[in-house]
């Protein structure tokens, strides 16, 4: 039939099922890029079977071994060395031969109530317990937070998710805890409040929930995720001392500010542009990449961070037709607060996309390039260094303003101010 595609014994559109073939090769391709999920896959076999703490490894996930190393170091007598740079090195050194990673742990102390049990259990094993524990609380935070499955089920196969739980990251976790603290804003504000404060296990990731909070006047979330924070500083100062602030604070908050110091990496003797750099979705490592000077890079990422806040401000002061765009919109904006924003830290924004198209029940081509976009950018920004990340979240975002005021099509026509967040 002329216009349309036999699938299962059924005539699809092609309008209709083009999008979905696209994006089944984007998701392909965009693996291309993610080094990481690929290699892991390939030593699956190897890492179930490897079950000590030393020894040869055929793969190394970067960011686990950091907060491996940093969890063994925060059951020692000495938990503080886990933000001092070489002694963190000298860790990895010793337990994992033939890798180190060599980057600095600049997480709050609240991050060590997650990485201290590694040290109870095995390079690999831990690995599998680390990345297991993270996804699977993910999934039921979102799921809980009524986020149907299918979004979730899209949202952890998107190109950032994957990446960040093949490199053993917490992105993932922290994302998950601010999208359902900004779900349940308006229904359970105790509960918002106390997810937004867990969030603060990675704090970039969940720092523009409070503004929404601000933005809607409600103060009793904002206090019982400030009393949750103070709980777990609490913990973390019984269980590792009150010394562990004060290495924080004059070395591991110290050292993350020098990062953004760092000259542009030039080519390195294989040939390959510095990759670090080219995971990095803020605003001031995409005006970095192109030589500007360090003060307008910060001064252009000030300037960014405010207009997100303004933005943020403005959308959540009054009702909207549709607060599941009011939350993408949100999230999108939640990456121009920070310099510290990398690749698997849009998580949230996978999420969010996956979310808005599940709504609409309809996928665009559009829909399709947002999505794969975390796949691509480290290998353009590579390949051509630029890093137009920031203008991509930024085009997702005005999306989500002009569906923000308009009432879903899956919602009830009779009730432009209390819309379901997601039709399940």
């Amino acid at each position: 039939m002329a216009g349309k595609i036999s699938f299962l014994k059924s005539d699809i559109p092609v309008g209709t099922a083009l999008p979905f073939v696209v994006l089944g090769i984007f998701w392909l391709f965009s693996f291309a890029t993610l080094e990481p999920a690929l290699v892991w896959l390939a030593h699956l076999p190897q890492i179930l079977h490897h079950a000590g703490r030393n020894g040869p490894r055929p793969y190394n996930p970067d960011d686990y071994l950091m907060f491996w190393a940093a969890g063994h170091l925060a059951a020692s007598n000495t938990p503080a060395d886990a933000y001092i740079r070489h002694a963190l090195a000298a860790w990895e050194s010793a337990h994992s031969p033939g890798h180190v990673f060599g980057d600095p742990f600049v997480y709050p102390p609240l991050t060590m109530l997650l990485t201290q049990p590694l040290a109870w259990v095995g390079y690999w094993p831990g690995f599998l317990l680390w990345t297991s524990a993270i996804t699977a609380s993910a999934i039921l935070i979102l799921r809980r937070a009524g986020l149907p499955w299918p979004v979730i089920v899209t949202g952890c196969l998107g190109p950032a998710v994957v990446l960040g739980i093949a490199i053993g990251q917490i992105s993932l976790l922290a994302c998950a805890l601010s999208i359902a603290a900004l779900l349940r804003l308006e229904t359970t504000p105790i509960r918002s409040g106390v997810l937004m404060g867990l969030a603060a296990v990675k704090p970039q990731d969940g720092l523009v929930v409070p503004f929404a909070m601000l933005a809607r006047q409600r103060y009793r979330p904002i206090m019982a995720g400030f009393l949750t924070i103070l709980i777990m500083g609490g913990m973390a100062t019984l269980l590792f001392g009150p010394e562990i602030w004060v290495a924080y604070w004059h070395h591991g908050a110290k050292t993350a500010d020098n990062l953004l110091a760092v000259h542009v990496p030039r080519p390195t003797a294989k040939g390959r542009h510095g990759l670090y750099t080219n995971f990095f979705v803020s605003v001031f490592w995409m005006l970095r990449e192109e030589h500007l000077p360090l003060i307008v890079s910060l001064v252009a990422q000030a300037v960014a961070a405010c207009c997100a806040i303004a933005v943020v401000f403005r959308a959540w002061r009054k009702p909207v037709a549709n607060p599941l765009a009011r939350i993408a919109l949100t999230v999108f904006l939640g990456s121009f607060l920070t310099p510290y924003a990398f690749t698997h830290d849009l998580a949230g924004y996978t999420f969010m996309i996956a979310a808005l198209a599940w709504q609409q029940r309809r996928l665009d081509a559009t829909d399709v390039l947002l999505f794969a976009w975390p796949g691509y950018s480290p290998f353009i920004t590579g390949l051509l260094h630029v890093a137009p990340t920031p203008l991509v979240i930024a085009y997702a975002a005005r999306r989500a303003w002009n569906v923000m005021h308009k009432l879903p099509e899956t919602a009830s026509a009779h009730d432009s101010s209390n819309v379901d967040l997601i039709q399940n």
